[in-house]
C-alpha cells in the first residue's frame, strides 16, 4: 500500500485518512469486512456489520 494509492482511494470514496487505513487493512488481510457505524462503507468492496449486529450473532 503506497501513499499514491491511499490518496486515490480517498479521493475515489471521499474518506478521511482513519477510515482509508481501516479499509486497507481490510483488504490487505482479506478479512471478511468490517464492523462499524459509518454507512459509507456499504458504498465500497467490504462488507459492513452494525456494531449491535455483530453481538446478535454472538448470542445465537
Amino acid at each position: 500500500m503506497d501513499d499514491a494509492h491511499i490518496l486515490e482511494t480517498m479521493e475515489k470514496f471521499n474518506l478521511d485518512s482513519d477510515n482509508v487505513l481501516n479499509y486497507h487493512i481490510v483488504k490487505k488481510y482479506k478479512m471478511k469486512g468490517i464492523v462499524s457505524f459509518d454507512k459509507y462503507f456499504d458504498r465500497m468492496d467490504i462488507k459492513r456489520l452494525e456494531p449491535m449486529n455483530t453481538l446478535r450473532i454472538r448470542e445465537t
